[in-house]
């Protein structure tokens, strides 16, 4: 899977995160609380589903996932 997401990209134009929301594989979000400098990360959902109410503690290692009620998001950072 090519072009997730290029780092040349600024952060803050990829869209947040959102609570209670349906997420199709192959959407990207970034969180929606700011994180520290240098923890900015891009996440994809592999995983369809409805995010929780309230936002997951993202796993913020190189393509790990992060479990988000019924969505799984994979960090992808960089990745083209």
């Amino acid at each position: 899977m090519a072009n997730w997401y290029v780092s040349s990209v600024s952060w803050t134009a990829v869209t947040a995160w959102a609570a209670s929301t349906a997420y199709s594989v192959g959407n990207l979000r970034r969180q929606l609380a700011t994180p520290v400098v240098g923890e900015e990360r891009v996440f994809r959902c592999t995983t369809a589903g409805t995010s929780a109410g309230t936002e997951p503690t993202w796993v913020i290692t190189k393509s790990a996932t992060t479990t988000d009620n019924d969505v799984v998001w994979t960090e992808v950072t960089g990745q083209e």
